[in-house]
């Protein structure tokens, strides 16, 4: 009886394994559009920059276009971001922003992306990026 549970068993693990290959399965952080960092600090502690423009998401990665017309790499803290991929809204520090919202974030700008930084393969490569630190007042 052992002989035909395993038996079972592994035919479920390789078809698992064969619809992931076929259909592409991915981790869930890998649907995240938003690049991360791990804060050292609670969330709304470090405002020395504000950024402020639109949400938006472009080819699958969460940016912020300001007045400049270039879109700016948000990084977000771990520990206070989270996505509802099917309303498409980020919450941060308990605030919801929906993709198209006006948003003003505090922080400050880096100018190189370090290792230790989690940046989703859909975010193009950058010089620089926004460490998001704190809300700066315009919430939807």
């Amino acid at each position: 009886m052992h002989g035909r549970v395993r038996g079972a068993a592994s035919a479920g693990a390789v078809a698992v394994i064969v619809v992931c290959a076929i259909a592409g399965c991915a981790p869930e952080d890998d649907a995240r559009p938003y690049a991360t960092y791990e804060s050292t600090s609670p969330f709304g502690v470090g405002d020395a920059a504000l950024m402020e423009g639109t949400l938006a998401e472009v080819s699958g990665c969460l940016v912020i276009e300001g007045a400049s017309g270039d879109p700016v790499l948000p990084l977000f803290p771990s520990n206070a971001t989270s996505w509802d991929a099917a309303k498409h809204v980020l919450a941060v520090g308990g605030s919801d922003f929906a993709v198209g919202d006006p948003v003003a974030f505090g922080g400050g700008s880096v100018s190189v992306l370090r290792e230790e930084f989690d940046v989703p393969a859909a975010c193009p490569a950058r010089r620089g990026a926004f460490i998001v630190s704190s809300l700066a007042g315009a919430t939807p």
